[in-house]
């Protein structure tokens, strides 16, 4: 494997890690107070990527399996140009 692509599975594996432990959380943590909050609500999961790009994919990957144990829908937007877009977006124009 080239650095780049150790450096990428690096990231991935960090990615996947953050996003997992709070769910982990949740559900030795009275989970089902956190399912029955989400359940038949609709969340945006954004990703401050391309679509195809890794985020993106790590993103699909995992969201069928957050929406199964939250009982909700939830949709990936891609927002290209940095993160700094995607963050923008969720702290300015995100239904609240």
């Amino acid at each position: 494997m080239t650095m780049r692509n150790v450096a990428m599975v690096m990231l991935v594996s960090l990615f996947v890690l953050g996003a997992g432990l709070p769910v982990a959380y949740a559900q030795t943590s009275g989970g089902d107070k956190v399912e029955g909050f989400y359940r038949g609500k609709t969340i945006t999961c954004v990703v401050s990527s391309e679509p195809g790009g890794g985020n993106d994919m790590v993103a699909r990957i995992l969201v069928p399996h957050l929406a199964r144990q939250t009982g909700t829908k939830i949709i990936v937007k891609n927002m290209a140009g940095g993160s700094l877009e995607g963050d923008n977006w969720v702290y300015n124009e995100a239904k609240r």
